[in-house]
């Protein structure tokens, strides 16, 4: 029996060029890491078909042909003291199987890269997660500890990727990829703190991310009840939102719930497979909140999403 990964989600405006941001919480994501609960951001590579679910890593099928990286940026307002950004569980199967406890499968190379905001390549502490060593390695091939006073392992613990006082303000990108074909997948976590004025830095996906099918302790739960760990969506323009779902042809019982949490009137809109359906295998779906009209320009702002991704 195979299990497959749930698909991504795109959460656009119908009507706008832009993208409208999927934002994860005020810090980062999941909102600890520590949790037995806690669901994770999922990554696969090569070595898997579109038909297991990622479409932004599979060979084949109806997945991305190029840019095959997954990208999430930490937005540095003007005044930020220090910028600190750590991965958790950032190796690749260094803990062996680690299938029973909802994070990696299979052995293998995850690539990490930091621009700033005017697009530079920045040095970091480590450069990619493997399954030797600490897990951690730098540019140069020689590997690192996950902190530099703490744990040494990059295996389920938080590790310092980046540190940098007075940085310049603007959209920092950190780009993850897939090395080698080797069927690996990976569940990583991502923060960003300003540990000088004590504040939690914003970090947010522009487009897709693949939250994955994770059956363990019930870490398939993307909802308020699991430790806080929704998802935020932000809403710019038009008159309506869109979902896209990949491959969630496996699962009955998954949901997707938007909440406006702004000043206008409440809405609040559940898409089910029984009320809506989504997508078939290997295939990509799309369900549309209608949030606005052309006589009331209303809901935009922050939303909240709710998701179970099945059983």
């Amino acid at each position: 029996m195979r299990l497959r990964q749930k698909g991504l989600l795109v959460t656009g405006v119908s009507v706008a060029v832009t993208v409208i941001s999927f934002a994860a919480q005020a810090g980062g994501f999941p909102l600890t890491g520590s949790n037995a609960t806690d669901p994770y951001l999922i990554m696969r590579s090569a070595g898997n078909a579109c038909n297991q679910g990622d479409s932004v890593t599979c060979t084949g099928g109806n997945g991305l042909t190029s840019n095959k990286y997954y990208a999430f940026f930490v937005e540095v307002p003007v005044g930020t003291g220090e910028l600190r950004i750590e991965l958790f569980d950032a190796d690749v199967g260094l803990g062996g199987s680690e299938a029973s406890a909802g994070r990696d499968q299979n052995a293998g190379r995850y690539d990490y890269t930091l621009r700033n905001p005017s697009g530079a390549l920045q040095t970091t502490r480590f450069a990619s997660g493997r399954s030797t060593g600490t897990g951690l390695f730098n540019a140069g091939g020689s590997t690192v500890n996950c902190q530099t006073t703490g744990p040494t392992s990059g295996d389920n613990a938080w590790c310092l990727y980046y540190q940098a006082n007075s940085p310049a303000n603007g959209h920092w990108e950190i780009r993850m990829t897939p090395n080698g074909s080797g069927g690996q997948i990976s569940a990583v976590g991502l923060r960003a703190r300003d540990t000088v004025t004590g504040r939690d830095l914003n970090v947010y996906a522009r487009s897709y991310i693949h939250y994955g099918n994770q059956t363990v302790n019930a870490r398939r739960d993307y909802t308020v009840a699991n430790n806080n760990n929704a998802l935020y969506p932000y809403v710019t323009a038009g008159c309506s939102l869109r979902s896209y779902d990949f491959d969630s042809d496996n699962d009955g019982n998954q949901f997707h719930t938007f909440d406006y949490l702004g000043p206008a009137a409440p809405l609040s809109v559940t898409h089910t497979e029984g009320t809506t359906g989504f997508s078939g295998n290997d295939a990509w779906s799309s369900t549309t909140v209608l949030h606005a009209s052309d006589i009331a320009a209303n809901r935009y702002g922050i939303w909240r999403q709710q998701m179970d991704s099945g059983n």
